[in-house]
């Protein structure tokens, strides 16, 4: 029994892991092509995002990835008669379905740690990693759109030509807090000099014409500072963070909702306490209240966070558990339609669920417990059917 056992796990294992390299290759390709275009990236740092995304990228192809194996293999169990010599021989379908089984419960535990722990660390290194190239990603940004601009920032750069670290026909403004630009300056030629130590570049302009507020000045050498904007961001989003800084971060949320209050509180008391009605600052109530709302949406936030890694990683045991029988029904079909079988109200049901259990969660409608645990119950209730019609015949 143990053999018939091994047997299977090394064919799931086999078929997994070949699919998994495609699956997660193709996933990744896309994945690096988009932050290349966003970033301008060059080729050799697009090389070295690779370890970094493709930890992002497991929690995706590994269910899609285990439900092929599991088609695969125990379609191909089923079209060999070796299905129906296992029950003529009195071994329950239960008992070959277990290797799927224990390798599913085996993934989701892995997805989750994934989500937990080897994703934020991954995301965290890969921010690193832009704040290093963050002087290559400058300059591959202007050789590509020719200047940089952003309404977040004041200031803009727009150049004709790079030519190694030189910016050719260089034009510096500075926009005022209409938007109005209310400095520029050209240069025939300008470099720019990064400090990452002070998160600044300066921007080095050699015999600079320059417009200030209407004055202006011929033949200068001018340097502008600029702040770098934050590739590292210090608030880590909810989706970099491990369990061990989402329990921190509720716990230290929990602690701003109550002195919020008790601030909000402790001063209309002593002012009614000492008779100075008038000094009541009665704003104060509605200050705190709006306060406590964004905190609770950001605790809600944290809360659905969890449950949606929970979910989406358990999701691998119910595609498995979902998979088995359908393909075993499949015994005379081939295995893709099998897999598109399974695979279509994973699509139009399964992810939409969790979707829009989300954003119920985020809203607070109802517990993210019981609405982002809905699709992978739906899975395996439409998995009760085929395993009693395969157990039965």
């Amino acid at each position: 029994m143990r053999i018939l056992h091994r047997y299977i796990l090394m064919e799931l294992l086999r078929v997994f892991l070949l699919a998994l390299a495609g699956f997660t290759s193709i996933f990744m390709m896309v994945g690096l092509v988009q932050e290349a275009v966003q970033q301008g990236l060059s080729p050799l740092q697009v090389l070295c995002l690779i370890p970094y995304i493709i930890p992002s990228s497991l929690p995706y192809t590994i269910p899609s990835t285990i439900l092929l194996a599991v088609t695969i293999v125990y379609g191909r169990l089923a079209a060999d008669n070796e299905i129906m010599a296992a029950k003529s021989a009195g071994i329950n379908v239960l008992y070959l379905v277990a290797p799927a089984a224990m390798l599913g419960l085996f993934l989701s535990f892995t997805t989750l740690y994934l989500f937990n722990h080897v994703i934020p660390a991954a995301n965290f290194q890969m921010k690193n990693a832009f704040a290093a190239s963050v002087e290559e990603m400058v300059y591959a940004m202007l050789k590509r759109d020719h200047q940089i601009k952003s309404h977040s920032m004041p200031y803009e750069i727009v150049v004709r030509d790079v030519q190694g670290k030189a910016l050719k026909k260089t034009v510096f403004r500075h926009r005022d807090a209409n938007g109005n630009y209310d400095m520029t300056a050209y240069a025939e030629e300008a470099s720019l000099d990064f400090d990452l130590a002070s998160r600044v570049v300066n921007v080095h302009m050699s015999k600079a014409t320059v417009r200030d507020r209407g004055f202006i000045a011929v033949a200068q050498d001018k340097i502008f500072t600029i702040p770098l904007p934050a590739v590292t961001q210090d608030a880590k989003r909810f989706r970099d963070m491990t369990l061990a800084d989402v329990q921190s971060r509720k716990a230290e949320l929990l602690r701003e909702v109550d002195q919020a209050k008790q601030a909000a509180v402790c001063g209309i008391a002593m002012a009614v306490a000492s008779g100075h009605l008038r000094d009541t600052r009665w704003e104060s109530l509605p200050e705190a209240l709006d306060q406590e709302q964004s905190i609770q949406r950001s605790l809600r936030r944290l809360d659905c966070e969890s449950h949606m890694r929970c979910a989406i990683a358990f999701g691998c045991l119910a595609f498995v558990l979902l998979g088995c029988p359908v393909a075993i029904l499949f015994q005379r079909g081939d295995y893709l339609s099998a897999f598109i079988t399974c695979f279509l109200p994973i699509i139009t049901l399964y992810y939409p669920l969790v979707m829009f259990g989300l954003n119920l969660s985020k809203e607070g409608i109802a517990s993210p417990f019981v609405l982002m645990h809905v699709g992978n119950v739906m899975l395996l209730l439409l998995s009760i059917p085929p395993f009693r019609y395969v157990m039965r015949h």
